[in-house]
């Protein structure tokens, strides 16, 4: 017995061709929409077509007309117009390799002088795809694709889910500023990443000297001398604590500033008559810019 049942659509039909067994073809028939039913014996003429009805009952169903001699063997097959091989997409690939913090795969960076040791991350990601739809995820591991420099050394990678953490070191800079760029290599894929890493000057110290003092011809009068070794490279903002009466708790703040190009700012102030003026706590800004590392000292 044959059962042939397909999705119902009111606009189309289907053939069927068969081969039969050998013996008497019985075919038990379900219809959900107009059929047209071809049935060929091979090496026999085609038997005519019959076309039935949506929900055709099966005492409906008209006899194939004419006698015909015994079957031959062969086997039973069926072709529907309904019928599509379920094609797929061949298996795709699909990487990201990329610095965490761009958009592309390039980047820079600059290394303090003082050098030591600095973390990349790096998303690294495969996808494998089968008609569209992710079936695996992986994360690519990464090489040293450069030629290295004595002054920044690999220092080996740690593989996360999705992302690399990429470890260089870098020795401290004692001359000029140099640079290079770090070429890294995803595996597998061909992807590149190039980082152009400058390491800054080395900064030199300029100490800066604060000396508070009473004044020479007044009893109710100080001083506060600001020097510094070097000319100074930037604007420096300074907040001095200084106790200014005879009780410890006589203090007030005193902002004085030290411009860019010079080495001395002269200030005065008020003290009460008979204090010992002195710096009981101070803050400056910047400690430090592309040129200098400032130090205070006390006089």
């Amino acid at each position: 017995m044959l059962n042939l049942r397909e999705p119902y659509s009111p606009f189309s039909t289907t053939t069927f061709e068969a081969l039969t067994l050998r013996g008497t073809l019985k075919a038990n028939y379900i219809f959900y929409y107009p059929t047209k039913i071809t049935l060929r014996i091979k090496g026999y003429p085609d038997i005519p077509h019959h076309t039935y009805s949506h929900n055709t009952q099966r005492n409906q169903r008209p006899n194939i007309p004419g006698s015909h001699p015994p079957y031959p063997s062969g086997r039973l097959q069926y072709q529907s117009s309904f019928y599509k091989p379920k094609t797929y997409k061949d298996m795709e690939e699909k990487t990201l390799f990329k610095l965490a913090r761009a958009i592309t795969d390039t980047g820079t960076d600059t290394v303090s002088s003082k050098g030591g040791t600095v973390t990349y991350r790096i998303t690294s990601l495969k996808r494998k795809l089968v008609n569209g739809k992710v079936v695996s995820t992986s994360t690519p591991s990464c090489t040293l694709g450069s030629a290295s420099v004595s002054w920044a050394t690999w220092g080996g990678v740690t593989v996360g889910d999705g992302y690399l953490d990429v470890k260089f070191n870098y020795s401290e800079n004692t001359g000029s500023s140099r640079s290079t760029t770090l070429t890294f290599d995803q595996d597998g894929s061909g992807n590149k990443i190039n980082l152009t890493v400058t390491q800054t000057t080395a900064k030199i110290t300029n100490n800066i000297t604060i000396s508070i003092f009473k004044s020479s011809t007044s009893s109710t009068s100080a001083n506060c001398d600001i020097r510094s070794d070097q000319l100074v490279y930037s604007k420096i903002t300074f907040r001095l604590q200084i106790q200014f009466g005879v009780s410890s708790g006589d203090v007030k703040e005193y902002i004085y500033t030290l411009a860019k190009g010079s080495a001395i700012s002269r200030n005065t102030f008020a003290i009460q008559n008979g204090a010992n003026p002195r710096v009981v706590d101070y803050g400056y800004s910047p400690q430090e810019d592309s040129k200098y590392i400032y130090v205070i000292l006390y006089n």
